[in-house]
């Protein structure tokens, strides 16, 4: 599920992650104040409203945090694969006539939406898998570069990309490299079997900087990461990578990813005295 879990209700480290995204787009468009239009693209779009698990108070996703920014986004579009779960998007969003829906694979809807957008016109587009791997492909990412588009997307790495890494490379199937092939950047193997007999946080951040590496071979001047996010057990999820170009949209990038929600402007939580920053 986007946010929590099967049952689909936000959890602590959703919330959280809401937060990221709320205090971004919130900056994003008074920032764009000028631009005479400015678009937001979700990949996963989810219902557009969840309960809260502790309170079950329903509250935004990111469909509603980015339609009731200010000033509002040209349009908003929305992908959301799930039959059901588009349709209470399409109810959740009911009333606000710059939500477009579009029901199926963003892989292959957001090439199309964005022909439909002007090269010039400032994009957002945020790719927030289940953590399945496969769902945001590496050429979709390479297709939105192209556009004026800041892209936040979530790195599933402990909760996916891990887990189909076996620490033997000689156990990795063709099937599965394949797989992980159409999600992962250029250079990805290479990385793997360099380091994948060593400790699993090695892994993890040579994975992170050839993100970064990658993102920035893409046109992005600059590419900041989350801190880790993690369960209320402190397992390790994912992280939010943002990647842009433009100078505001850097500096609200670097406060809402290094300052506001990680003063010690880390990139990864490792061992106690190894931090990175992009």
């Amino acid at each position: 599920m986007p946010y929590g879990g099967q049952e689909q209700q936000l959890r602590g480290w959703s919330k959280k992650k809401l937060e990221y995204l709320r205090s971004y787009i919130v900056a994003y468009c008074k920032a764009t104040t000028k631009s005479l239009k400015r678009f937001y693209i979700d990949g996963f779009a989810g219902p557009g409203k969840l309960p809260d698990e502790d309170s079950g108070e329903m509250v935004d996703g990111s469909p509603l945090i980015a339609l009731k920014a200010e000033p509002r986004f040209t349009l908003c579009h929305f992908v959301e694969k799930d039959k059901a779960t588009c349709e209470k998007l399409r109810n959740n969003t009911r009333g606000y006539d710059n939500a477009r829906i579009w029901e199926g694979d963003c892989n292959e809807w957001i090439p199309i939406i964005l022909q439909t957008i002007s090269r010039a016109s400032p994009t957002l587009a945020v790719l927030d898998p289940t953590g399945v791997i496969g769902q945001v492909k590496w050429a979709t990412i390479r297709t939105i570069a192209q556009w004026k588009t800041e892209i936040i997307l979530n790195l599933p790495y402990h909760m996916a990309v891990r887990r189909l890494l076996p620490n033997d490379p000689s156990l990795l199937s063709p099937d599965r490299a394949t797989q992980l092939g159409e999600y992962l950047p250029p250079g990805w193997q290479a990385v793997y079997y360099d380091t994948a007999r060593g400790r699993r946080n090695l892994l993890c951040r040579k994975l992170l900087e050839l993100y970064r590496d990658q993102l920035k071979s893409l046109g992005y001047t600059d590419v900041f990461a989350s801190a880790v996010f993690r369960t209320e057990h402190n397992l390790p999820l994912y992280y939010l990578i943002w990647a842009g170009r433009h100078p505001v949209g850097v500096r609200i990038a670097r406060h809402v990813f290094l300052e506001q929600f990680d003063p010690r402007v880390r990139l990864l939580d490792v061992d106690d005295d190894e931090w990175l920053a992009f």
